[in-house]
């Protein structure tokens, strides 16, 4: 489900030293039909391209299995996604993140809104380096006949400023006009 640099309109097959940044890390490498293998994609896109990677998890052990899995171009955070993204948007000021998953916080398709709400937040914690130009992507967005999921809240306010929706399924991936 990682979004294709090849869908942002009009721009370069990928930016300059592209910043990926990521909330939920790779727990089973290999496991292509569960958790998805977004860390390990990640990490090979920024090696071919000398891009960044910046992985977030509360779970040591889905960060020490990333590191194993991973190459140095990720760096991996061991802590709370919203505290994390907080405190990149000051250390990083002046970058831009490129590409954001959100993908952190467990999606109980029964009461989605503490997922919903947390990926919110991390969405408000990570503004300050979203620029015209930066991917959001949701994963578990669209599941079943649910619409909404983890992104319930963001759906609405990406809407409202103007981004582009450039997938809408499983995950749900907007562009920054």
């Amino acid at each position: 489900h990682v979004p294709s640099w090849s869908r942002v309109p009009s721009g370069p097959t990928h930016p300059p030293r592209p910043l990926i940044v990521e909330t939920d890390c790779l727990r089973l490498p290999g496991n292509w039909g569960g958790d998805g293998q977004s860390t390990f994609m990640w990490d090979a896109f920024a090696r071919s391209v000398g891009g960044d990677v910046f992985s977030i998890d509360v779970s040591i052990e889905s960060i020490d299995t990333a590191r194993r899995a991973c190459s140095g171009y990720t760096n991996l955070i061991h802590n709370d996604s919203v505290f994390a993204l907080s405190t990149l948007s000051s250390l990083l000021e002046g970058r831009q993140i490129h590409c954001l998953y959100l993908d952190s916080f467990d999606l109980d398709p029964n009461d989605p809104m503490p997922s919903a709400i947390h990926h919110a937040q991390e969405l408000a914690a990570a503004r300050p380096l979203l620029k015209r130009g930066s991917i959001v992507c949701i994963d578990d967005y669209r599941i079943g006949d649910a619409v909404g999921g983890k992104g319930a809240i963001v759906d609405p306010f990406m809407r409202s400023v103007d981004a582009a929706v450039l997938h809408d399924g499983y995950a749900k991936v907007w562009q920054l006009r």
